[in-house]
């Protein structure tokens, strides 16, 4: 069966493992395999990962859709939570600066491109001052742009690219992966829930 990945367990495990933790299971597909428990019971859970090298693989371009869309909605947000911080005078520049920090450590998709805190002298009378005048109040403005994250392209990519299915048969007779010639058949069983399973 296909394990949901809104699953907390499930979440943990397919961000958990790095690269090197999979080995092949066919051809542009890899795979992890672990013994676990969920829910009281004993389960063998297989991780699988669409190949980066084989980007003609449906499954990896099931994946790739996702992680367009996922990245698509976040960098909407991040970009409208920006703009609204663009508009806003702080009164001191400290603030402005605490301001700028606080959104950039937030950022999941989107990377500052020259971000600064500039002045902004405000004056009693309207039109340009004269050149000795002194400035009625300073506020700070935050300037600067954003532009999609590479490096968070390729994460979302890696995410979407996994899926587990899982078994209680814990003694290899069905998603076993010692046997180099029955992983496929895990393919086979579970084929049509790659996209499900993954959450694309």
């Amino acid at each position: 069966m296909g394990v949901p990945a809104t699953l907390t367990q499930a979440k943990k495990l397919l961000d958990g493992l790095v690269v090197s933790d999979f080995s092949t299971l066919a051809k542009g597909m890899e795979r992890s395999r672990v013994d676990t428990v969920y829910a009281g019971v004993k389960q063998r859970w297989l991780v699988i990962r669409s190949d980066p090298k084989s980007p003609s693989l449906a499954a990896r371009e099931r994946a790739r859709g996702s992680a367009e869309r996922q990245l698509l909605k976040g960098s909407e947000e991040e970009r409208k939570r920006f703009n609204r911080l663009r508009t806003q005078e702080f009164s001191c520049e400290a603030d402005a600066r605490a301001a700028l920090l606080a959104y950039q450590a937030s950022c999941r998709v989107l990377d500052l491109i020259d971000p600064k805190v500039r002045a902004r002298k405000h004056y009693p009378k309207a039109g340009r001052p004269a050149r000795k005048a002194v400035p009625e109040r300073v506020g700070y403005r935050i300037e600067g742009s954003v532009a999609a994250s590479t490096k968070s392209f390729e994460e979302q990519l890696e995410r979407a690219s996994r899926f587990i299915v899982a078994t209680n048969n814990t003694t290899g007779e069905q998603l076993s992966d010692v046997d180099p010639k029955s992983p496929i058949s895990v393919l086979q069983a579970y084929k049509g829930r790659w996209s499900g399973a993954s959450g694309s």
